[in-house]
């Protein structure tokens, strides 16, 4: 543990001097010893004390100096209060007043344990600040991203829409959302049909994917667009809000074309590489493609039905499946690493794997490419034996061109 600076407020200097025999036993540590109001602010504003230990007491908390001056310079910094004997009323009003913790001069043994978990404390609140900041930065990019979203994003219940992005307004024609709910999105519809059978389908389906539409503008233009929607629902089925995004395709009808193409693509780029592609969930692979199969000797109907760590070596097996969980919880785990497998035959072989999180299936899943690495680790080893033989033998060994 790094250098600790202490600030001790205590008039009795036999107690200054326990406490500071106390702290030796487990801290490196810096430590000035005050009285006085105009001391401790001193020290708060230039020795900048990552500990505050009080050995004051006022039981009028108005008048209790230490604790009010700290609040109002530094009030993250702990601050620790000690008096002679426990009394519950002055560790409630400690506490209420801002203290970290609470102890009496007759348990200091129990000072040490006190100030790490005060440490502790605040080490776990600046984590929790920075996964905060981290959170609103991903919600403020987010928000971003789905502003500036080639498609149309909506939200509406059965009345309005409660929310929809730039680009559904650029489609429509429209200056703001107000004006959108004024128009009324039922009659964008060419055919105020094709919005009661988009209702009707989202009750009987939940949901409805590339619908195409032909539609108008706020100022009359037609338009085709391609929707996507689904919704949620009360009990008794009717629908509460409806999720949706849009893409006009007026200009171009010739996409969805090129969107089956590139479906086609990633299919065939999938299908044919030699890397092998896994998608998984918590426990089941959820996707294997053809070159999982070549390298495991499963099939990917085998493979659906097993735990992705099945085919794991079980000398890397726990740290595989803590890792797998970690990611699909979200947590920080490395993105890259070497690990052993076992075929369907028992025969061990080394992959190089990479991963990280996705969507599958409308759930959270990783997705995770591997290589086989086994000759290039196998070489390694023959390699490692040969350079040693060599440094050991006792003739001499001249390499030329």
């Amino acid at each position: 543990m790094e250098e600790l600076k202490f600030l001790l407020i205590e008039e009795a200097h036999e107690d200054a001097e326990l406490i500071q025999q106390q702290l030796k036993k487990e801290f490196t540590f810096s430590i000035q010893i005050i009285t006085s109001r105009e001391a401790f602010t001193n020290s708060l504003r230039n020795f900048k004390p990552d500990v505050i230990l009080s050995g004051l007491y006022n039981k009028n908390r108005e008048d209790f100096w230490p604790l009010n001056i700290r609040n109002k310079i530094i009030p993250d910094v702990p601050f620790i209060v000690m008096t002679p004997t426990f009394k519950d009323e002055i560790a409630i009003d400690c506490l209420e007043g801002g203290a970290t913790n609470y102890l009496s001069k007759e348990h200091l043994v129990r000072l040490n344990f006190v100030i790490k978990m005060a440490l502790n404390q605040i080490a776990l609140a600046e984590q929790n600040m920075a996964a905060e900041k981290d959170l609103a930065e991903s919600l403020e990019h987010f928000k971003r991203f789905v502003d500036h979203d080639i498609s149309g994003d909506y939200l509406e219940n059965e009345n309005e829409v409660l929310y929809c992005n730039r680009k559904v307004l650029e489609i429509f024609e429209f200056e703001s959302l107000q004006e959108l709910n004024s128009f009324g999105t039922s009659n964008l519809y060419e055919n105020p049909k094709d919005r009661e059978k988009l209702n009707q389908d989202l009750k009987t389906g939940k949901k409805v994917e590339n619908r195409e539409f032909r539609m108008f503008t706020k100022n009359g233009r037609p338009i085709v667009v391609l929707e996507n929607a689904y919704a949620d629902f009360d009990e008794e089925g009717n629908i509460v809000t409806m999720y949706g995004y849009l893409i006009d395709i007026t200009e171009q009808r010739h996409s969805e074309d090129l969107l089956q193409a590139s479906e086609n693509l990633f299919r065939t780029l999938m299908e044919s590489t030699s890397a092998g592609i896994i998608i998984y969930d918590q426990e089941h692979f959820l996707f294997t493609n053809p070159a999982v199969s070549n390298l495991l000797g499963y099939s990917r109907e085998e493979l659906l039905k097993m735990n992705y760590w099945d085919v794991v070596h079980p000398d890397h097996r726990d740290i595989i499946k803590e890792r797998g969980h970690q990611r699909i919880n979200k947590e920080s785990v490395s993105s890259h690493y070497q690990f052993k497998i076992i075929t369907k035959s028992g025969e061990t072989k080394w992959i190089d794997y990479t991963a990280a999180q996705t969507m599958y299936q409308e759930k959270i899943a990783a997705i995770g490419t591997l290589y086989d690495i086994t000759k290039q680790k196998n070489d390694a080893v023959e390699i490692k034996k040969l350079s040693t033989v060599i440094e050991q033998n006792p003739l001499s060994v001249v390499i030329t061109d």
